[in-house]
């Protein structure tokens, strides 16, 4: 009987171990995804820049939730095909060719946040979405 004792009590110490280490994994990458967003959204509110940015790919990954991936023109004329999971209100009726205002970092256009609660008809949406950010920037917190 005691032998039977010694194995359960050594088994579950190791599920404990096992245990605490993927609950210690996840708790890190938390905090390491909520840094990443804290650094990404101080590099393009330091340097903000915005443009037209049309959907290429739409939809739900593997791990990610919601991703897409984006083509935009940047101040400089370089055109940047980029996937990203930066998106700011995250919808499902998004489809290819839709297009959105994307806030990125002026020095670092990879650095971008997909503004999908800013949709883009015609160029009189840019326009005015641009002379409204002068007043009151988009806030860039999900």
């Amino acid at each position: 009987m005691k032998f039977f004792d010694i194995k359960i009590k050594k088994r579950t110490k190791e599920i404990i171990f096992v245990s605490s280490i993927i609950i210690g994994g996840f708790i890190a990458l938390g905090i390491y995804m909520h840094i990443r967003t804290k650094n990404l959204i101080k590099a393009i509110e330091d340097n903000p820049s915005y443009t037209i940015a049309t959907i290429l790919k739409y939809g739900r990954s593997r791990g990610t939730g919601i991703s897409a991936i984006i083509k935009f023109t940047d101040k400089e004329n370089n055109s940047i095909k980029i996937p990203t999971s930066n998106i700011l209100d995250k919808r499902e009726n998004i489809v290819a060719g839709d297009q959105f205002i994307v806030a990125y970092d002026a020095t670092n256009p990879e650095q971008c946040i997909l503004l999908t609660n800013y949709p883009i008809k015609d160029s009189v949406d840019f326009h005015r979405y641009i002379e409204e950010f002068k007043v009151n920037p988009p806030r860039l917190k999900r």
